[in-house]
């Protein structure tokens, strides 16, 4: 059981979870999956935080190509009641973690939409939130700023290259 130090808290989610989605190609159609860590106001007059995380597994298409459709079910899944009123009840992060060492590092980006107010599905596509979200690159300190506390993400190299042990100098 991992504990939380006072002055560095583990940030733990509400609710972990592996989300799927349509992939909506021009000649297949399978299943796309991605990770949801769903986290709870930091403070009160807070909205919640919700992280889509890009699994290095997923067969199909990326939550940026799909953004549309992702963030409208998460919505529908935690907040209904949200969906129905067009507003936005979280902030929505997206997040690449770096898998392995190299020049693309972990990314994280707010998203947010021009309208919180679904689409009506059609023959070729679900429900979903608008075309045309905005993304605005963040850093991982902002959200851990965010949520209030340390994420803990074995996935990302970078995080679990911080917390490998040391050889102590003249050990």
């Amino acid at each position: 059981m991992t504990t939380a130090q006072p002055d560095n808290p583990l940030a733990v989610p509400l609710d972990d979870y592996i989300l799927a989605y349509e992939n909506f190609g021009r000649t297949e159609r399978r299943e796309a999956r991605c990770r949801v860590r769903v986290f709870a106001p930091r403070a009160t007059g807070w909205l919640p935080v919700v992280i889509a995380t890009e699994l290095p597994d997923n067969p199909g298409a990326s939550i940026t190509n799909r953004a549309e459709r992702v963030w409208y079910l998460i919505v529908r899944r935690h907040w209904p009641e949200a969906v129905r009123a067009g507003v936005c009840p979280a902030v929505l992060v997206e997040h690449y973690p770096a898998l392995e060492p190299g020049p693309f590092d972990v990314r994280y980006a707010y998203v947010d939409f021009p309208s919180y107010v679904p689409r009506p599905a059609t023959f070729r596509e679900p429900s979903c939130y608008p075309d045309g979200p905005e993304w605005a690159h963040v850093d991982r300190a902002k959200v851990e700023a965010q949520i209030g506390g340390m994420l803990v993400d074995p996935m990302d190299w970078t995080w679990r290259e911080s917390r490998a042990p040391r050889e102590r100098p003249g050990a």
